[in-house]
């Protein structure tokens, strides 16, 4: 194989691909990055990443001297590329399988694999296909992904549900004790689905995918989900599990709401993080106290490494008694984060042992996504 690329385009494949394919695994062509130059295609490289689970395929330009195919590894690949001089440079591949890559009077020499040992890639296309603007999906997952368990591996937990239902697309993320909800109006004949993506291969779709009104494709199979964004093909493996019915949480009364400005009560409780971290036997506790009062919110919190007391004004409807809980000031945080800063949120209350409710109650947003969050207390203080 012999081939000229630009730097700039072929880095531009390598990143994300390089992204997906795992730095250590028992069988080593997974670590690789597949360079189809062998395709009905005239003078296009298709790039291929593959786990198993998730993938990336993506094409670009390049000048075609030799057609092959061959996997290179991914991490040694992208710092040699990196390190290049911009402009053009030379890959080529010789019968032993030995790959130079030389630009100017810079060369380097490493193994390769060739690529008919590369794992066979299923089928990119499903059943059911969506349209979408980028920015759509952006936000939807910026506001539930937090929320996603990072421990609860191959389980329900460890992805977001995308649930297709009357017109409206609802995202779900959760990690029984954070939950999160995002939904967006679409369009009323838009094919009813249910399905729950890994959020693995969602947090490299971000790095992709635009804050822009440019349409993106979803796809889904029977065991796969296919995301076309922008000349990028990323796919992955659904996770096989039931949701749990997260609208029994979401339907519970409450009876006391706190209207508070997102801002003023994010920077609050990012100062108060500075203090809120206390070990204990190796146990990180980043406990936060918050007292709902009348007219505005006190947060607090002690540790060993100090304390902190604030006030934020606030607007209340029916809170006739004090109300404080102690909080995982984390949780808060990400939660917060995941709002509009300049929105005014709604905190909306229980009885002691439930938890906090954050909604933006605004159905003319500027996104047209509404959002639910649910954080549980540590433990009602009184």
């Amino acid at each position: 194989m012999k081939v000229i690329f630009e730097k700039e385009k072929l880095l531009s494949a390598l990143i994300p691909a390089a992204a997906i394919a795992p730095n250590r695994n028992t069988n080593y062509i997974l670590e690789c990055v597949l360079l189809d130059c062998d395709t009905d295609e005239e003078n296009v490289c298709r790039i291929t990443a593959y786990d198993m689970e998730k993938g990336l395929r993506t094409c670009i330009e390049c000048q075609i001297i030799e057609k092959g195919c061959f996997a290179l590894n991914s991490q040694n690949i992208l710092q040699i590329i990196r390190s290049m001089p911009d402009g053009e440079l030379l890959l080529e591949i010789d019968e032993r399988n030995r790959a130079k890559i030389s630009c100017g009077n810079a060369s380097f020499e490493i193994g390769a694999a060739a690529g008919e040992n590369y794992p066979a890639l299923p089928l990119l296309s499903g059943d059911k296909n969506y349209k979408l603007p980028q920015y759509i999906l952006r936000s939807m997952v910026n506001k539930t992904i937090f929320a996603t368990s990072q421990t609860d591996q191959g389980k329900a937990f460890s992805g977001i549900l995308f649930k297709i239902e009357g017109g409206k697309i609802t995202a779900v993320g959760c990690d029984r004790n954070m939950l999160a909800v995002a939904e967006y109006e679409a369009e009323e004949n838009i094919e009813e689905n249910k399905f729950i993506v890994p959020a693995r291969i969602l947090t490299e779709i971000l790095k992709c995918v635009k804050d822009s009104e440019d349409e993106m494709e979803i796809s889904v199979a029977r065991k796969h989900v296919i995301f076309k964004i922008d000349g990028y093909t990323y796919f992955s493996r659904l996770i096989e599990d039931d949701y749990f019915n997260y609208g029994k949480i979401l339907a519970f009364p409450c009876d006391s709401h706190v209207y508070v400005g997102c801002s003023a009560f994010r920077e609050a409780v990012e100062r108060a993080s500075i203090v809120t971290e206390d070990k204990l036997g190796g146990k990180s506790k980043n406990s936060l106290v918050i007292n709902y009062k009348k007219e505005s919110m006190e947060i607090s919190s002690n540790s060993a490494n100090g304390s902190v007391f604030e006030e934020i004004p606030c607007a209340t409807e029916n809170m006739d008694n004090e109300i404080m809980f102690k909080y995982n000031c984390r949780y808060i945080m990400n939660v917060l984060r995941a709002c509009d800063e300049t929105e005014t949120v709604k905190i909306s209350l229980s009885g002691p042992t439930m938890g906090m409710k954050i909604t933006n109650g605004d159905s003319d947003s500027k996104e047209k996504i509404n959002y639910i969050f649910y954080v549980m207390p540590m433990s009602n203080v009184r």
